[in-house]
């Protein structure tokens, strides 16, 4: 969304060229990197921003006070722009006719470019600050909506396997159930920004014929990626043993029983640097192994 301000109009405006010394392609590190140039604050009707990667934005004006400045009001009554988005910010600090461009945050794992359009009369000067990737986005707070979950179960078959014994006595072999068969994990965001934020977020865990919340069961995450990872009650070393007659070949298949939740989410995610707080929500599925069973058919 592309956000204005409007200031009074001046009736030299199409008289006072531009600056033509402004840099108006400017790289900028998160955390603290600025850039310092001068405007032409005569003549100045308006000033909008945009980015081309995020439409969550929002475009707050301060005065000499630090506070925000609502309704109509003059570009010289404006100290401080800050224009952010869930996932990246950046400040403008405003002195007479002197601005300090600083870059607060890139959480995005890659460049992006946010750009200033300067609006006088017919005319217009844009610039452009290319914000390198920075700290990434933190997960603040995440919990579960527990009082409407979606429980249910379901069986997967996870492997078959032949194995011939040709000598004359029995052969036992090992199969590790809960190895193969992990607990998943997806957060499925309601909104795009959220997907690739990655931090430890508590899961719950099925026990006793319920999902529970644990205190100690925590799972690092991408949000929007399945997470593969043992649940802290289910044991990836259990053995079950086949044996295998003399003289004969036996197959067996692996089916497991999961347990699975569908679980609304609420987290608040937070900008390393600004610390600026964003609450979000999502879905949650889980699946987690509770039991298995193996199917045996033997050849002679």
């Amino acid at each position: 969304m592309l956000l204005t301000i409007s200031t009074a109009c001046n009736s030299d405006i199409f008289v006072e060229p531009l600056p033509k010394d402004i840099e108006t392609d400017i790289t900028l590190s998160p955390g603290g990197d600025s850039y310092s140039f001068k405007i032409k604050k005569k003549g100045l009707s308006g000033l909008s921003f945009g980015n081309e990667i995020d439409s969550y934005t929002s475009t707050i004006y301060y005065d000499k006070d630090g506070e925000i400045l609502y309704g109509s009001y003059s570009i010289d009554d404006v100290t401080k722009i800050v224009y952010a988005a869930p996932r990246f910010s950046i400040e403008f600090r405003v002195s007479g006719d002197k601005v300090e461009a600083s870059a607060l945050d890139n959480t995005y794992d890659s460049e992006i470019s946010v750009w200033s359009t300067l609006l006088y009369g017919e005319q217009s000067l844009s610039i452009t600050f290319h914000l390198t990737p920075g700290k990434p986005m933190e997960i603040e707070h995440l919990g579960y909506d527990i009082v409407r979950p979606v429980a249910g179960f379901k069986t997967l078959k996870m492997m078959s396997s032949k194995v011939n014994n040709n000598t004359d006595s029995v052969k036992r072999i090992g199969i590790y159930p809960y190895n193969y068969a992990k607990s998943k994990i997806l957060l499925q965001p309601e909104e795009l920004w959220q997907n690739g934020i990655r931090g430890t977020v508590p899961v719950q865990i099925y026990s006793n014929g319920e999902w529970i919340e644990s205190e100690s069961s925590n799972v690092e995450v991408t949000i929007g990626d399945v997470i593969e990872f043992h649940s802290e009650n289910v044991n990836p070393d259990e053995v079950a043993y086949i044996d295998v007659p003399a003289h004969s070949t036996v197959t067996s298949i692996l089916y497991v029983r999961y347990a699975t939740l569908d679980v609304r989410y609420l987290a608040t995610f937070m900008q390393p640097n600004s610390q600026f707080t964003y609450p979000a929500s999502g879905k949650c599925q889980l699946f987690q192994p509770i039991d298995y069973d193996i199917e045996i058919s033997c050849e002679n």
